[in-house]
């Protein structure tokens, strides 16, 4: 557990610093309240139970109480049931200090604007979120699987009867092979489009939902599941979820996808794409551009 808490540490702390070494401009009041609430993340989720894992590992033993398992089915069981949220939380760090800065313009200019779509950062930027989510699924499926198959071990050894031991046996074999089948499956089609992408982040696409319409709009998220969320009008602030299949172009569908003109200006006054509603610090860094660039008027010739 020490070990596993300070691989998810470092993986944190590398995504962290990449973002804190890059030169901002002033963060919105919303953005470093959320920027605490992932410090805050760090802390509670990780640096203190790593810190306890490893007193525990360095100076003995907690012996307050007596654990159920030992050994080699203690070790599984707690890494199987950290590895869930660790996960998550070191793919949130990766959201956060990665994907999302990228995308609502924190470092340089937002992802919609035509000079990012013509070089591949947006379609880079795409394939890193399904990456990361990709192997924190992996993960998830790959402890929920190792949980299974030791509550099966554990019922089949209490159990006196050879028929029951059979039978439970048999129970986990069945649940273990079946739901691996039917979640593990769906990576495939994400590993494809690792390999090789149809769209990028704040790209205008068109492309076919799982029941094979034709939808087309504005790529604001990439997921497993539903796959490629498109929106084609103002969600409003607090927006609300676009995690659904009506409006999603699943990834095993991506050659459906093709890129389309937009259709109105890219990022028209003030309002990024109106969609995104972090896209202050890019969108402001074009807005003082253009300024200085303006000629003074005589009005305007200081006295």
């Amino acid at each position: 557990m020490a070990v596993a808490l300070s691989v998810g540490c470092a993986i944190w702390g590398y995504f962290a610093l990449l973002y804190g070494s890059r030169r901002r401009l002033d963060r919105s009041v919303d953005r470093k309240s959320k920027d605490r609430a992932m410090l805050t993340c760090l802390l509670v989720g990780l640096l203190l139970p790593g810190g306890l894992a490893w007193f525990v590992a360095i100076f003995g033993e907690l012996n307050a109480i007596d654990p159920p398992l030992q050994g080699g089915a203690a070790a599984v069981t707690s890494l199987s049931a950290l590895l869930i949220p660790l996960s998550m939380l070191v793919s949130s760090s990766v959201d956060w200090y990665l994907i999302r800065p990228f995308r609502e313009g924190v470092h340089e200019l937002p992802a919609c604007q035509p000079e990012i779509q013509k070089s591949e950062k947006a379609m880079v930027y795409a394939r890193y979120w399904i990456m990361h989510r990709m192997v924190t699924e992996f993960l998830v499926y790959a402890s929920i699987i190792g949980l299974i198959a030791l509550a099966a071990t554990i019922v089949g050894q209490n159990t006196h009867s050879e028929t029951g031991k059979n039978i439970f046996n048999l129970i986990g074999l069945v649940g273990i092979v079946g739901w691996s089948l039917s979640e593990l499956g769906k990576l495939k089609a994400a590993l494809e489009f690792v390999r090789f992408p149809t769209c990028g982040l704040a790209s205008w696409v068109a492309g076919r939902t799982e029941d094979g319409l034709d939808i087309s709009g504005f790529v604001l998220d990439v997921s497993i599941m539903p796959g490629v969320q498109l929106i084609e009008e103002p969600r409003g602030n607090p927006a609300p979820d676009i995690a659904l299949k009506n409006h999603s172009v699943p990834l095993a569908y991506r050659n459906t996808i093709e890129l389309i003109p937009p259709p109105h200006q890219v990022c028209p006054g003030r309002n990024c794409e109106f969609w995104i509603p972090d896209c202050e610090i890019g969108l402001r860094r074009r807005e003082q551009q253009a300024g200085a660039e303006q000629p003074r008027t005589e009005l305007e010739v200081p006295q």
